[in-house]
């Protein structure tokens, strides 16, 4: 594997170093997150139809053969898969985590109060984790105390962007690529490190229980399945020198996860897909949470018994650049099925009719209600809704759904 910007790294690895002796040094210096009726219809039953029943969708097509599964392994079933989650989570389940953005409608910075008023008013729809797709607009600094006020958790994503030249580094990437990611690295670390100390190396981190680097990004075509490993490996490795310990994956695409597992599942501490319904033409909004839990168990065998990436090998103050590869390369056996998530999901208000998937007021409704009371609790309680607020900054898509996701409303106060 190629190194992600060595550079980059040995240097983000050598600030991380630099700033732990520096907090030990202060320590010591002092001692010490719309009500509208439903339509009244009959949702179409669905019990026990595995997922590869269902046509294949117009984006997410799920294939179940590709992959090859530990034969000495039985496959889970959705069930079993179920089956804790069923005592802790009982219907009506409490959302997870919904997406958020601190942008206008124009693509500015929302201001500090509008964005601290966003979160209040998450907080109150009990949810208990925000998505938010990068760390722009100074928001971690901004919703700090919050956090802290909320008990909320973020999903913190890294966002990797289209390539802007035909100039790439070793790494697959642009030059633009490689200084965007490292700087946003950057400012994850120092925004963790600012609440930092002696006997609190974890700082802001303790309030990430998800870091996600890229969103559909070799869907998109911006970097490609190898690529995207090397820089888990290399961003897994600069965040755990860095005192994180929570979990570090990406997220794509059903199918496209499926066809790169093998690549991407050893760098994956969890895995993660954006799973929309609506996008597939024969799921109404009435199917949304059954079809949701059973792409869920499907996703859980695209990792079965991988080997995995081990960090546990390093010692922390080991900080330069051939530790950096190091921690990337050493590999332990992984038994079991790694952990499974949706990191993207919902229903639009307004677009094109997709088969059964038709867009609506209520079909939002009513598919978020589909979500948050299937039976199992898989759908609801590992699901990230998008999103917050209709994001109206967004450019058009051919669906005419990209900027009709808006679904906080839906949700009810508490």
């Amino acid at each position: 594997m190629k190194n992600f910007g060595a550079l980059a790294v040995a240097t983000l690895l050598s600030v991380v170093s630099a700033r732990d002796n520096s907090l030990a040094r202060d320590s010591e210096s002092k001692n010490e997150l719309m009500e509208t009726d439903y339509i009244e219809a009959e949702a179409p039953a669905l019990t026990d139809v595995p997922l590869e029943s269902f046509p294949e969708p117009e984006r997410e097509t799920v294939l179940s053969d590709s992959i090859p599964i530990d034969d000495s392994k039985e496959s889970e079933t959705l069930d079993s898969f179920a089956e804790s989650r069923l005592s802790t989570y009982p219907a009506p389940y409490s959302p997870w985590a919904i997406a958020y953005s601190p942008y206008t409608i124009d693509g500015l910075c929302k201001s500090t109060s509008t964005i601290e008023s966003d979160i209040e008013a998450i907080a109150s729809k009990r949810f208990r984790s925000i998505r938010l797709h990068s760390a722009d607009c100074s928001i971690l600094s901004t919703i700090s105390p919050q956090l802290e006020t909320y008990d909320l958790s973020l999903i913190l994503g890294i966002y990797i962007p289209a390539p802007s030249s035909d100039a790439q580094t070793s790494q697959g990437l642009d030059t633009e690529q490689q200084d965007l990611i490292s700087a946003q690295i950057q400012d994850i670390m120092t925004w963790a490190s600012s609440s930092k100390g002696r006997d609190d190396l974890e700082g802001g981190y303790k309030h990430v229980e998800m870091i996600v680097l890229g969103n559909e990004a070799i869907f998109n075509g911006f970097l490609s399945a190898s690529d995207l490993a090397d820089l888990l490996g290399t961003t897994r490795a600069a965040f755990h020198k860095d005192h994180y310990r929570g979990m570090i994956t990406t997220t794509e695409p059903l199918q496209t996860m499926q066809e790169n597992a093998a690549t991407l599942c050893p760098y994956l501490d969890v895995v993660a897909a954006n799973i929309q319904p609506y996008f597939h033409h024969a799921i109404s909004a009435f199917d949304a949470g059954e079809y949701i839990a059973h792409a869920l168990a499907e996703l859980r065998g695209y990792c079965p018994s991988v080997p995995f990436v081990s960090l546990d090998s390093i010692s922390p103050k080991d900080s330069d650049e051939s530790n950096a590869t190091s921690m990337k390369s050493t590999v332990r056996p992984w038994s079991g099925w790694k952990e499974v998530f949706n990191l993207e999901t919902g229903w639009p208000r307004s677009g094109v009719v997709n088969g059964r998937a038709r867009p609506g007021v209520e079909e939002q409704r009513i598919a978020i209600e589909s979500i948050l009371e299937e039976p199992t609790g898989i759908a609801g309680s590992r699901s990230v809704f998008a999103s917050w607020e209709d994001e109206e900054w967004r450019g058009k898509d051919e669906w005419g759904v990209e900027r009709s996701w808006g679904c906080g409303h839906v949700f009810e106060s508490v």
